[in-house]
């Protein structure tokens, strides 16, 4: 699954959404999990770029588990003050045990708890998926924690699995913006490879900023929004 998707994911992560989207839209695929996390993808592009309504109306109550967990993300993001009906939502679907293993479903769950900042319901639902994403979310998380030592170690063990996958490699530019001092350095380092690699993108281009921002190099920054406009 993860070979036949690999461009489209690597697309998504690096916030390059037009060519996720159309990766998505010309990639055929035979089997019904690679189509249904295919689709799922496509979705949580369509959220990213803030088109919630287009997710919220496309996806039926008949769909598959993970295309609804990406529905119920929107939802929450559309309205938070419907924050308590979805929470509630969410703890009932998990009562079923196919439900709590749905890799979409953890992921989309931990982020909404994360943005609640619950952050122990977050972290215990990041820390039942297996992927390299759940793996990134937990550093996410930890860093919004305050617990930056806790990331590292998370980091770690990203490294250990891939330490040249695209998400990985984010990761380490959060951890060491984070951690602040010579470390946001080798943030911007990364960031620039990746630049230099998959072309600017706006959460490349942001990220740059921040480093920039945090080392005090502010004669920078004009390009840099320059450079962010044309994304968009």
């Amino acid at each position: 699954m993860d070979e036949e998707l690999f461009e489209l994911k690597n697309y998504f992560y690096l916030g390059n959404f037009a060519a996720a989207v159309q990766e998505g839209t010309t990639l055929s695929v035979d089997d019904m999990d690679v189509k249904i996390d295919k689709d799922a993808y496509l979705f949580r592009v369509e959220v990213a770029k803030g088109n919630l309504d287009t997710v919220i109306s496309k996806v039926g109550d008949e769909a598959p588990l993970a295309l609804r967990a990406v529905k119920l993300y929107a939802t929450y993001l559309k309205d938070r003050s419907n924050s308590v009906v979805v929470i509630e939502t969410i703890k009932e679907l998990m009562q079923d045990a196919a439900h709590a293993s749905n890799s979409t479903f953890l992921l989309m769950s931990a982020m909404i708890y994360a943005q609640e900042k619950d952050f122990d319901n977050a972290l215990r639902l990041a820390n039942k998926g297996i992927t390299m994403e759940h793996k990134a979310l937990k550093v996410q998380i930890l860093i919004a924690m305050d617990r930056v030592d806790n990331a590292k170690v998370e980091l770690e063990i990203m490294r250990r699995e891939d330490e040249y996958a695209t998400l990985t490699q984010l990761c380490s530019c959060w951890v060491n913006l984070a951690s602040g001092g010579s470390a946001v350095q080798e943030a911007l380092y990364t960031y620039q490879e990746l630049l230099e690699r998959h072309g600017s993108t706006e959460p490349l281009l942001n990220g740059v900023a921040l480093c920039q921002i945090a080392l005090n190099k502010y004669a920078f920054l004009p390009d840099l929004w320059a450079s962010r406009r044309k994304q968009r």
